[in-house]
């Protein structure tokens, strides 16, 4: 009786049915929900102080840095002024300035203007691959089961150049498909092309054209890649199987690649590839933040829509280059400004592959959002291919992998190319036990295109690596570090030595 007096007092009954429900308001979905958001909106305002303090920081050193020169500079200036007018020459000096500094406005809008005819020639012809070697082509992804736009050329060695056909190991290098027309780094002699050409090795490329194909996908961009390394080892009996070589975004694909086809490849070769691109110092490296603090995959579904399904790669080129707004904006065409009668040709060959873009499906860019700049799904083991249906397992590579990474490099820092080593694998003892090499070389200040770009490094520590491989993989299984040193110069030839340490428990 006493406990239905109590339900039926209208006092105790709502004070009970407030506590009831202050409770469940407590324990609920909805209020843990917001608990977290909380907890995570605070830990991203914290994560962008740092990384404003962290900029602002690095701005004020390098003003400082570059003060003293400015000052020194500014000395010079007002001396040769002082000078000129003591001499009676300021007028004369003066009107032989504004005469050069008119004829380098004309004709810098004249190197302007010849660009953007480049660029809408280049955009007409359908964005042809822009390498420095004839090419010819050996396959095309459109005559396969499963179609797309990847081709695979066989670069033609020049004449002063002999190639090993039949025993020589083949390269087979792929250029990143993340917003610029295949040929990165490839329209200079001194390239990687180059280099393995001078080595006598074979070397194809795996370029693409500018449009994709209907409904393509990524899984059909690794069945075409597939099928050109098999068409590679058949033309190559007698030689080991090929080297893969894969730059900035081609690097993850070809470590999906050998994931997935375990038996194909030969040692794979990555330079300044994001396959982490969620690691990094907190505060540093801002551009891995972008597509979490702005919402995820919204904004590229978004572009697609605009773009009736199509990703312009434009976009990804604009992210890259607003990392160093200023440079952008303001260096670089002060520069051309300044050496507009030298440098006509070497701005001309990099913009005509830099500026020409190429598209992906909507479904492309998203796969690589979930799986690699947000989800970081491929890091972990977790990505799939074809609509879930094929499992990628990095602990699946047989191949040695041999990853290139810098320090200087702000799109790809070295967490981003290296941590996934971490992730994939327990410990060291693992990756000897699966009988793995895994080779990793840090470079101390070089940038992200610079990598895979640059003469100088490739000359250095790329040719090293080519004509290392198979040193490499002879080694026992285990975690290397790889360190290029530079050796005494004999009859005026700087040679370079190598050595590999083993990373111990």
């Amino acid at each position: 009786m006493s406990d239905s007096f109590q339900r039926s007092n209208l006092a105790q009954s709502m004070e009970a049915q407030h506590a009831e429900l202050e409770h469940a308001l407590t324990r609920s979905p909805f209020r843990l929900h917001a608990d977290r958001m909380v907890q995570q909106g605070a830990k991203t305002i914290n994560i962008l102080q740092v990384a404003w303090i962290l900029r602002v920081k690095r701005g004020c050193e390098m003003v400082f840095m570059r003060l003293p020169e400015l000052l020194a500079s500014g000395k010079r200036l007002a001396k040769d002024l002082r000078n000129l007018r003591d001499d009676g020459q300021l007028g004369v000096a003066w009107r032989e300035y504004t005469r050069d500094a008119g004829e380098r406005a004309i004709l810098l809008i004249d190197l302007l203007r010849e660009s953007g005819d480049l660029f809408l020639e280049h955009e007409a012809a359908g964005c042809q691959p822009v390498l420095f070697y004839e090419y010819e082509k050996i396959m095309d992804g459109r005559d396969l089961p499963v179609k797309s736009n990847f081709v695979l050329l066989r670069i033609i060695p020049p004449q002063d150049v002999t190639v090993d056909y039949s025993r020589r190991r083949p390269f087979v290098i792929i250029p990143p498909r993340a917003g610029h027309t295949a040929g990165v780094g490839a329209h200079e002699h001194d390239s990687q092309l180059g280099v393995a050409l001078r080595e006598g090795h074979p070397v194809y490329l795996v370029s693409f054209r500018r449009d994709p194909e209907q409904n393509q996908q990524l899984s059909d961009v690794a069945y075409a890649e597939a099928a050109f390394v098999r068409e590679v080892i058949r033309r190559h009996p007698r030689a080991p199987l090929p080297a893969i070589i894969g730059n900035c975004q081609a690097g993850w694909a070809t470590l999906v690649l050998a994931a997935t086809n375990p038996d194909l490849t030969g040692p794979v070769v990555i330079n300044g590839s994001p396959v982490t691109a969620v690691s990094g110092n907190i505060g540093d490296n801002a551009f891995r933040y972008i597509a979490g603090i702005f919402g995820g995959v919204w904004i590229p579904m978004f572009l697609c829509d605009l773009g009736q399904g199509m990703f312009d790669g434009a976009n990804l080129i604009h992210n890259f280059e607003m990392l160093n707004p200023e440079r952008r904006l303001f260096l670089k065409y002060a520069e051309l400004f300044r050496d507009v009668d030298t440098t006509r040709e070497s701005f001309l060959a990099t913009e005509k592959w830099w500026s020409s873009f190429c598209l992906l499906h909507e479904n492309e860019i998203c796969w690589i959002l979930e799986n690699l700049f947000i989800g970081n799904r491929l890091g972990k083991n977790m990505a799939y291919l074809g609509s879930e249906r094929q499992h990628v397992d990095l602990k699946q590579i047989r191949a040695p992998i041999i990853v290139f990474a810098s320090h200087g490099d702000k799109v790809t820092p070295p967490q981003q190319a290296l941590n996934w080593i971490t992730d994939v694998y327990e410990d060291e003892e693992e990756i000897r036990v699966r009988g793995q090499h895994i080779i990793y070389m840090v470079h101390d200040d070089i940038g992200h295109l610079g990598i895979f770009v640059s003469s100088k490094v490739v000359n250095r520590e790329f040719r090293q690596v080519a004509t290392t491989l198979e040193a490499i993989e002879a080694l026992m299984p285990g975690l290397y570090e790889m360190c290029v040193k530079d050796v005494q110069e004999q009859d005026g030839r700087k040679s370079f030595s190598v050595e590999l340490g083993s990373v111990p428990n």
